[in-house]
């Protein structure tokens, strides 16, 4: 949320905070990144 806060006045685009740990491994968490940004991106 902080970065949401802080990026939000600057840009004119939404912005979609995930948890960065999901992304920055190889394993299935992958996947579950995956779907979560999916449906951030889908309720945008």
């Amino acid at each position: 949320e902080n970065v949401k806060r802080f990026w939000s006045p600057q840009l004119d685009v939404p912005v979609i905070t995930i948890n960065a740990d999901w992304f920055q491994r190889g394993t299935p968490r992958l996947l579950k990144a995956a779907e979560e940004l999916c449906e951030k991106i889908n309720n945008t």
